[in-house]
């Protein structure tokens, strides 16, 4: 019996032992990161739906805003047309009525 050969051998088989546990290790924090990696790309996609969301909603309101904007400024622009137009009619009572009246004392 060969006894140096037998420790060698014993010394190959811890080191295998020691390389396969590292191995199932390192497979074990593989599947972790993976598992990990594919949560984080989950929350990702979600983030990235919520703002594209937010942003067709943020651009809905926008557009809103503009035409409600607009709406007003279109209003303002007959009000004001409407107070002349009434001003103007208001002036031309007025010179009527002076009119008449200085006819009616001839």
């Amino acid at each position: 019996i060969d006894v140096g050969k037998l420790v060698r051998l014993l010394v190959k088989e811890e080191e295998l032992t020691q390389a396969r546990k590292r191995a199932d290790e390192l497979e074990r924090e593989y599947f972790e990161v993976q598992s990990r990696l594919a949560k984080k790309e989950q929350e990702l996609d979600l983030r990235m739906q919520e703002k594209e969301d937010l942003e067709t909603g943020l651009a809905r309101m926008r557009e809103r805003l503009e035409k409600e904007s607009a709406q007003h400024s279109q209003a303002v622009q007959r009000a004001q047309s409407a107070e002349m137009k009434a001003e103007d009619l208001q002036h031309r009572l007025h010179s009527e009525q002076q009119e008449r009246a200085r006819l009616e004392r001839l």
